[in-house]
């Protein structure tokens, strides 16, 4: 199949460079696990094809690398993208396609340095190591569409209350509620079978998830407790993509591996956590859950190919130059916008610096991969906007 490179604006989507995507593309190649024929000829033709047929193209290869049963999700949720881009909010779709395979090349240059054989020891085998990132990153956002439940039924009342179709309209302003998830009791138990006992038995999902998450957060049992029904009550979007994951795994899997389900969920519940709740960042240790701290990381570095909105305001991100190795990783991005002020670009800055504070609050891995990590931001006229720098 053949896609034909399409020109859109600017604000329509942002964008890779050629010598970045051929860079990010070209590299993951040497993976086993992308030498698949179906798989290689639709991540050849990815970087140059439209934002729709890049829709297609991760709907296929997600059905390739999942089960097809596990796939099916996917395609529900590309469909809530387009009311998303009516809210306004970024698109999340292509987002955690582009987290997976960006986390693809720095799990693969941690492994090269992992000379303490931590990461080996925690994951056992380079097969599990790519499987667990495929299954967290490629599905962290999944509970967005329940998190923005309110947001969604109010634009839609607004919007048929300008067309004076005042009965649907409060219709949907009926729908606003609080704490969605505990509403939705039916996702968090499932019935699997117990083939030692040879029986049925009920999963809690939120139980299983606070383990995971105990297991890598140094905190009282108390805290972590307490986090946990906050990030319930709030409809947290991670807290409600590790319930999803959780289901959707057990219903198309066969084999229960609690261990493995639990160090995933915990992982995805974590990565979007409410600023009140940042500190707990803090307080993930890589080694206990690199899944968590590592989706944390990326989901905060991947900026490009993230749908906007028209904006007077706001720029878009073009990752201009990419580089992965065993000794570093770089990203240079170029900040694109046809009339920049400068009240824009202070708020780039602060947006910016709160970033960098996020991604600071990290604790650095003990022992280090000494694996430094920098990422560059210019705008489209000349200026430079500051740079992000860690070492894992």
């Amino acid at each position: 199949m053949i896609y034909q490179k399409k020109e859109s604006s600017i604000y329509l989507s942002t964008s890779f460079s050629e010598q970045a995507e051929k860079k990010l593309i070209s590299n993951l190649f040497d993976m086993e696990y992308f030498q698949n024929p179906y798989i290689s000829r639709r991540l050849a033709t990815y970087p140059m094809a439209s934002e729709e047929e890049r829709d297609l193209i991760i709907l296929e290869i997600m059905e390739s690398l999942w089960s097809q049963n596990n796939a099916e999700t996917f395609s529900i949720f590309k469909d809530f993208e387009s009311v998303f881009k009516i809210l306004g909010k970024r698109g999340h779709f292509i987002h955690q396609f582009e987290v997976f395979l960006l986390g693809c090349h720095l799990f693969e240059m941690l492994w090269e340095n992992d000379t303490k054989n931590a990461l080996k020891e925690f994951f056992t085998n380079h097969s599990n190591c790519f499987y667990s990132w495929l299954h967290t990153s490629t599905v962290h956002d999944f509970g967005y569409p329940l998190q923005e439940a309110n947001k969604i039924a109010a634009k839609f009342s607004e919007l048929y209350k300008k067309l004076n179709m005042e009965t649907v309209s409060q219709n949907y302003s009926s729908i606003y509620q609080k704490n969605w998830i505990k509403k939705e009791q039916n996702l968090l138990n499932i019935r699997v079978h117990n083939s030692s006992k040879k029986n049925q038995e009920t999963i809690n999902i939120d139980q299983q998830i606070l383990s995971g998450i105990q297991e890598c957060v140094d905190a009282d049992p108390s805290e972590v407790k307490s986090l946990l029904e906050r990030l319930s009550s709030n409809d947290n979007h991670g807290y409600i993509s590790a319930i999803i994951f959780f289901r959707n795994y057990l219903d198309f899997n066969d084999k229960k591996n609690d261990d493995y389900l639990k160090k995933i969920s915990a992982a995805i519940a974590l990565h979007a956590l409410p600023m009140d709740d940042m500190y707990f960042f803090q307080r993930i240790d890589f080694y206990s859950n690199p899944l968590a701290y590592l989706l944390i990381l990326i989901d905060n570095i991947q900026d490009w190919n993230r749908t906007l909105k028209p904006s007077q305001e706001w720029p878009s991100y073009s990752l201009e130059y990419f580089d992965s190795n065993v000794s570093s990783m770089q990203l240079i991005y170029n900040l694109e916008h046809q009339l920049w002020t400068n009240t824009m670009k202070d708020n780039v800055r602060i947006s910016l610096n709160e970033k960098r504070e996020l991604l600071q609050s990290l604790k650095p891995p003990k022992p280090s991969f000494n694996y430094p990590i920098k990422m560059i931001y210019k705008t489209s006229d000349g200026d430079d906007l500051g740079e992000i720098s860690l070492t894992l």
